[in-house]
C-alpha cells in the first residue's frame, strides 16, 4: 500500500525574486519566494515581528512568512508547507498526506496507485485554494518520499508485541534499529537520507485514532464525526487485528539510486509501464528493496521465542479489571500481574523470589496470580524458559502481497475530491498523466 506521499511543487517564476549568490570563485543566480505577493493572493501570511505606533496601529511588518497550513480533503487533511527557496532548492510548496486516509478515512489497507494519490492532492488544493494551485508549476512536481507499507498477520496480540521486540535487535549492513520507547513500535534508519522504516502494531494505532475521533465527534465536531463513521465499519476493525505493519519510508535519494524517476508524472508513467511490461507492482518492489532485504538477510536460520500467553493475559484482565471515575476500564493491575507472570516463566519461581529484597512485594505480586485462579503449585513449578516455544521466524512473519486487502475491497478509480473536480471541469489535463 502507498501509505504516504510527500510532494514538492515549485512556484512559477513570476512569484519569485531572482537573487545572486557570490563566492570568491563564481556567482550564481537562484530564486526566492515573493512572500508578499503570494500571501496577498492566497490570504496566508505571518510575520516574525510587527512594529506599532503609540496608538497600536501597524507601521511595519518584519520577517514575513507563510505559516503551516492544511488543505481540506473529504476525510483527513493534507499538510501544506511553504518553502522560500535557496541556492539548491527552488521556492515550493510541500504537500504530505496518507492517500488512503484522505480518500477513504483510514489506512488499514489501501491502494498502491500513485496516480490515484496525486489526483487527490491536486484536486484538493485546486478546489480549496484555486489561486495557489495556479501559482505552482505542477509539471515540475517532484516526489520527496513514498511510504510503502505491507503487513503480516500473526496469531495473537502478544505474539505481535514479541515480533516487534525481536526486530529491535535486528540490523544488517548500515541498517540499524533506532531507540523508540513504545512497546508496539520499532524504528529503523531514522536519520537516513535514503530510507527509514517502522514496524508497529496496526490495531493499537487504529484504536488510538478511533478513540480520538470519537471524542471529537461527541463534542460536536462534524468533520470528526464523518471520519469516525468511516472508521466504524466492524470489518475494518476486525481486519486490523494482529497485523504487524512494515512501513518503509523511501526517499528521493533512494529512488535516484535505483534509477527511478522522481518527477511525479514520469514516476506515474514508470509505475504503469512496469506493471504492463513485467506484471510487477512498483510499491511492492520498493518495499522489497528496503524492508524486504532487511528481512531476507536476517530471517535465515533465525528463531524466536513464542509464548502461548493470550489466555493467561485474558484471565488476568477479567479478574483484575477496574472502572475509573470517568467510566473507562483500566487493566493496569492486570498488566502488572501479567508482567510478574512473564518473569516467573522466563526466570523461574525460585530465582524471581530470590531477586526481591522485600518479601512482602513478592507475595503481593504472587497473590494477584493466586486471586485470578492460579495455584501455588503451578507457579512454583515454573523453572525458567520451560514454557517457551521456539519456532523459525519465517513461520511467524509472512508477507503475503496477495492478501493485503480484504476480499470485499474495491479500489476506487478516483478519490472523492477528484470526482468533484471532474464534475466542474472534465478536461483536467494534470490528472490525465498515465
Amino acid at each position: 500500500m502507498l501509505d504516504l506521499l510527500r510532494l514538492m511543487v515549485p512556484f512559477k517564476s513570476e512569484y519569485c525574486f531572482q537573487l545572486e549568490s557570490r563566492t570568491s570563485k563564481e556567482s550564481a543566480y537562484y530564486e526566492e519566494l515573493n512572500v508578499s505577493k503570494v500571501a496577498s493572493d492566497t490570504g496566508f501570511i505571518g510575520s516574525g515581528a510587527i512594529e506599532r505606533d503609540e496608538f497600536g496601529n501597524i507601521n511595519n511588518v518584519f520577517s514575513e512568512f507563510i505559516p503551516f497550513q492544511q488543505v481540506p480533503s473529504s476525510y483527513t487533511g493534507i499538510a501544506l508547507k511553504f518553502h522560500n527557496g535557496s541556492i539548491n532548492i527552488p521556492p515550493h510548496i510541500e504537500l504530505k498526506a496518507s492517500p488512503a486516509k484522505i480518500i477513504q478515512g483510514h489506512n488499514v489497507f489501501g491502494s498502491n496507485c500513485i496516480l490515484l494519490a496525486y489526483s487527490e492532492f491536486y484536486s484538493s488544493l485546486t478546489l480549496s485554494n484555486p489561486e495557489l494551485a495556479l501559482m505552482v508549476d505542477w509539471d515540475r512536481a517532484e516526489v520527496m518520499q513514498l511510504d510503502c507499507t505491507f503487513s503480516a498477520v500473526v496469531e495473537t496480540e502478544q505474539q505481535c508485541k514479541q515480533v516487534i521486540n525481536h526486530f529491535r535487535n535486528v540490523s544488517h549492513g548500515q541498517v540499524r534499529s533506532s531507540r523508540y520507547d513504545y512497546e508496539t513500535t520499532c524504528k529503523h534508519n531514522t536519520n537516513s537520507s535514503y530510507w527509514g522504516g517502522k514496524i508497529y502494531s496496526k490495531h493499537h494505532e487504529f484504536i488510538k485514532q478511533y478513540n480520538e475521533y470519537s471524542d471529537k465527534a461527541r463534542k460536536g465536531d462534524r468533520h470528526a464525526q464523518f471520519v469516525f463513521d468511516a472508521m466504524s465499519d466492524p470489518r475494518i476493525l476486525n481486519f486490523s487485528k494482529y497485523l504487524v505493519r512494515f512501513e518503509s519510508e523511501v526517499k528521493k535519494r533512494k529512488l535516484q539510486q535505483l534509477g527511478i524517476p522522481t518527477n511525479i508524472h514520469d514516476l506515474i508513467k514508470h509505475q504503469h509501464q512496469l506493471k504492463e511490461d513485467t506484471g510487477k507492482e512498483l510499491i511492492e518492489e520498493l518495499w522489497k528493496e528496503t524492508y524486504g532485504k532487511l528481512i531476507d538477510n536476517t530471517f535465515k536460520g533465525q528463531s524466536m521465542n513464542i509464548y502461548d500467553d493470550e489466555k493467561v493475559q485474558q484471565t488476568l484482565r477479567i479478574s483484575h479489571k477496574k472502572t475509573t471515575p470517568k467510566g473507562n476500564t483500566s487493566y493496569a493491575k492486570a498488566d502488572r500481574a501479567f508482567s510478574f507472570y512473564r518473569r516467573l516463566v522466563n526466570e523461574g519461581f525460585k530465582e524471581v523470589q530470590r531477586s526481591f529484597s522485600v518479601r512482602k512485594t513478592f507475595y503481593n505480586n504472587l497473590n494477584m496470580l493466586l486471586d485470578a485462579g492460579f495455584t501455588k503449585a503451578q507457579l512454583q513449578n515454573l523453572s525458567g524458559n520451560g514454557m517457551n516455544k521456539v519456532v523459525p521466524l519465517c513461520e511467524v512473519i509472512t508477507i503475503d502481497f496477495s492478501k493485503q486487502v480484504p476480499d470485499w475491497y474495491i479500489e476506487p478509480e478516483y478519490g472523492p475530491m477528484t470526482r468533484q473536480l471532474f464534475e466542474l471541469d472534465t478536461n483536467v489535463t494534470q490528472l490525465r498523466t498515465a
